[in-house]
C-alpha cells in the first residue's frame, strides 16, 4: 500500500500550464500529471512573465493532490532583464517546492527549451533522472529548423541528457528522429482525454450545431476557411457554427464573418472557456470541425469523440492517429473543396454514427487510468536505476 509519506516526489517543469490569464494553456500537461496523482507526490513549477507592478508574484495551490507553484515575474522590454528575472523566479519556486516535498526522485520537463535547461541543471544538482515530454509542432512544421545554431545545440543537449523523451503521436516521434534523436529513446505516450461528470446535454435541436475549439491563430488553425465555407453553404440557415477560443486573430476572424454576412447570423464567437465549459459545449454540439495545418495530437478532437460526437479533422499529424471512418471524416489540410464536401456530408450523416462505439474506442486508449499506467512504468524504470 502506498502512503503519502512513502510516495516518491516527481518535480515537473512545464513550458505551458494553466494559469490565471489562460486556464486552457497546457491543460494536456496538467492531465498527464494528474494521471499519476495517486502514486506520486507531484510538484509543478511554472514561471511566466506578465504585466504587473511587483517584481514577483508567487501563487501556491494544491489541486487534485498536485502542489502547484506559479511564479509570475514583471515583464520587461529588456530581454536580458527578463532572463534574469526568469532565473530568479525559478530559483524561488524550487526553494518553495523543496521545503514542501523535499528532493525529487525524478524531474519531468514538459516542452523545451528554457524548462529543459533548468531540468538539466537541477537533475545534475540533485543527481536525479530527467525525462522530457515534447508537444511542440515546430519540429514538424520546420520552425525548429529555422532556429539558430545555439538554440538547436542546446535543445539536443537537453535531449541527450534525458533518460527518455515522450511524445504524443508517431508524427512528432518521426520529426525528432529526423533531427538526429535516437529512435529507441523516443516513446509514444497518449494524451489524457477526459469527460466531465458535470456536463449537461440539452435536447434542443432547432438547428444542426457544428463546433470548433481552438486558439485563434489562423495560420495554424485555419478557422477562416471554415467561416468562408460556411458562408457558401446553401442550407446554412439550418446550421449554426460555434467557435470557442481566443487569440491574436479573433478580431480579423470576426471581421471576416461580418464581411460574409454570417457574424451572429449563424456564426457565433463564444470566447475562451474553462475545460469543463468546453466539454459541456461539446456535449451539446452535433459534430466538431478541426481544420488545422498541423497538430501533434489534437486533444479537443479526442474530447469530442469521447463525448460520442463525430468529427471532421485534417490529416495534419495528430488526428489520423485515432480518427477513422467509424467516428468521422479525414480531409486534406488546406483543401477548402474537401472541407465543404465533408461539412455537407456530415450534416446529412451525423446521426448515423454510433455514439457509444465512438466513446469506447477513445476510453480504452486515452483514459487517465490507461495513461497513468504508461507514465508509471516509465517513471519506475528510471527511478529505480
Amino acid at each position: 500500500m502506498i502512503t503519502e509519506n512513502s510516495k516518491k516526489h516527481i518535480l515537473h517543469f512545464p513550458r505551458w500550464y494553466p494559469h490565471s490569464d489562460d486556464p486552457q494553456n497546457g491543460i494536456f500537461i496538467y492531465k498527464h500529471i494528474k494521471s499519476v496523482k495517486d502514486r506520486y507526490n507531484n510538484s509543478v513549477l511554472f514561471v511566466k512573465s506578465r504585466k504587473q507592478k511587483e517584481a514577483y508574484n508567487i501563487v501556491e495551490k494544491t489541486e487534485s493532490g498536485i502542489y502547484n507553484v506559479t511564479v509570475y515575474f514583471k515583464n520587461s522590454e529588456n530581454t536580458i532583464l527578463n532572463i534574469i528575472r526568469y532565473l530568479k523566479g525559478f530559483k524561488k519556486g524550487v526553494k518553495l517546492i523543496l521545503n514542501k516535498n523535499g528532493k525529487p526522485s525524478l524531474i519531468h520537463v514538459h516542452v523545451l527549451l528554457r524548462t529543459g535547461l533548468a531540468g538539466v541543471f537541477y537533475s545534475v544538482k540533485f543527481q536525479t533522472p530527467l525525462i522530457v515530454s515534447e508537444h511542440w509542432s515546430g519540429y514538424i512544421t520546420g520552425a525548429f529548423s529555422a532556429k539558430n545554431f545555439i538554440y538547436k545545440k542546446l535543445t539536443k543537449l537537453v535531449f541527450e541528457r534525458a533518460s527518455a523523451i515522450l511524445v504524443v503521436s508517431p508524427n512528432i516521434k518521426k520529426a525528432l528522429v529526423n533531427i538526429g534523436i535516437n529512435d529507441d529513446k523516443v516513446e509514444i505516450i497518449n494524451n489524457v482525454v477526459e469527460a466531465s461528470e458535470n456536463v449537461t446535454a440539452t435536447n434542443k435541436k432547432d438547428k444542426i450545431t457544428m463546433l470548433s475549439v481552438a486558439d485563434l491563430e489562423d495560420n495554424i488553425k485555419k478557422i477562416s476557411e471554415i467561416i468562408e465555407v460556411y458562408s457558401e453553404l446553401k442550407n446554412r440557415d439550418q446550421i449554426e457554427y460555434f467557435i470557442v477560443g481566443d487569440g491574436t486573430d479573433r478580431k480579423n476572424l470576426e471581421y471576416l464573418a461580418k464581411e460574409k454576412g454570417v457574424l451572429n447570423k449563424g456564426v457565433k464567437f463564444l470566447g475562451r472557456k474553462t475545460n469543463d465549459e468546453v466539454l459541456e459545449i461539446i456535449a451539446n454540439c452535433d459534430f466538431l470541425v478541426m481544420n488545422s495545418v498541423t497538430e501533434t495530437f489534437s486533444v479537443v478532437t479526442a474530447e469530442a469523440l469521447l463525448a460520442g460526437k463525430p468529427v471532421i479533422a485534417t490529416r495534419c499529424g495528430g488526428p489520423e492517429y485515432f480518427v477513422n471512418q467509424s467516428n468521422g471524416i479525414l480531409i486534406k489540410a488546406g483543401n477548402k473543396k474537401e472541407l465543404k464536401e465533408a461539412i455537407e456530408k456530415m450534416c446529412l450523416t451525423y446521426t448515423n454514427y454510433n455514439p457509444e462505439k465512438i466513446k469506447e474506442t477513445i476510453k480504452k486508449k486515452f483514459s487517465s487510468q490507461a495513461v497513468g499506467l504508461q507514465l508509471t512504468k516509465i517513471y519506475e524504470r528510471y527511478i529505480n536505476k
